[in-house]
């Protein structure tokens, strides 16, 4: 192999290299956010559901979003499903910047 393609291979892995570490710091910092912040978020949630009656038997389904371009502190919201009703989502967060309470900060259709 000549020098010469030898240089092209380097600088495309080089290329390919940066590209792929380039997207999945777009995937952890856009797409997903801090783990830390989402757990604790779903944690809090679990445990006011779980204040409010409800039994983990009775979600049908619960996740976390996360939305980049809402920024500030609490771009985090948890949503929830119950088997009961599953046609209605159900959508908390924190209260305030100071992360003491959750609320339901609104509902939609699934």
């Amino acid at each position: 192999m000549s020098r010469k393609w030898k240089r092209l291979v380097f600088i495309g892995l080089l290329i390919f290299s940066l590209g792929s570490a380039g997207y999945l710091y777009y995937e952890k910092t856009v797409m997903v956010g801090d783990v830390r912040e989402r757990e604790h978020l779903l944690s809090a949630v679990s445990m006011k559901i779980a204040k409010e009656g409800h039994e983990m038997e009775d979600v049908k389904k619960i996740g976390v979003q996360y939305n980049y371009f809402k920024g500030g502190v609490l771009p985090y919201e948890v949503y929830v499903v119950f088997k009961k009703d599953p046609s209605v989502v159900y959508y908390y967060s924190w209260k305030d910047r100071s992360k003491t309470d959750v609320v339901l900060i609104g509902q939609g259709v699934d």
